[in-house]
C-alpha cells in the first residue's frame, strides 16, 4: 500500500526533517491526550460526550504518527497512508494495519456518517 501512495503523490519524500514541525506535532498531541483525560471521569457512561473523548485520542495518535514519521522524512496526505507506511516502515514496532484501520474508520463514520461512539472502557 505504501508503494501506491508513493506512486499517487500521498506520500512524499522530505529533505529535511522537519524538528520544529515534529516538537509542535507532539504537543498537540499531549495536549490532546491532557484534555480527554480530564473529560473521561467526568462523562458518564451513557453520553455523547464518548464520541469527542475518542476523536481527541485518535487525534493524539494521527498527529504522533505523523511526527514519527517525520524522523524517516515522510509526510503523508492522509491518515489512511500516514499509517500504512508506520507500518511497513517499521515492522520492528509490530503496529497492526488492522488496529489502525479500525480506529480510523470509527473515526471517519464519526466524522463523516454521524455515528458516535459509546463507552469505550
Amino acid at each position: 500500500m505504501r508503494k501506491s501512495c508513493f506512486q499517487k503523490g500521498l506520500l512524499r519524500n522530505l529533505e529535511e526533517r522537519d524538528v520544529k514541525r515534529m516538537g509542535a506535532l507532539f504537543e498537540i498531541a499531549l495536549g490532546d491526550i491532557e484534555q480527554a483525560s480530564k473529560l473521561v471521569p467526568l462523562t458518564p457512561t451513557k453520553s455523547r460526550g464518548w464520541t469527542t473523548i475518542y476523536k481527541l485520542h485518535y487525534d493524539a495518535l494521527h498527529e504522533l504518527a505523523d511526527a514519527f514519521l517525520c524522523f524517516d522524512r515522510v509526510r503523508s496526505e492522509n491518515h489512511q497512508c500516514l499509517f500504512a507506511a508506520l507500518c511497513e516502515m517499521h515492522p520492528e514496532f509490530e503496529f497492526t494495519w488492522e488496529f489502525f484501520e479500525k480506529v480510523r474508520s470509527t473515526r471517519n463514520g464519526m466524522q463523516y456518517d454521524g455515528k458516535p461512539v459509546d463507552y469505550f472502557g
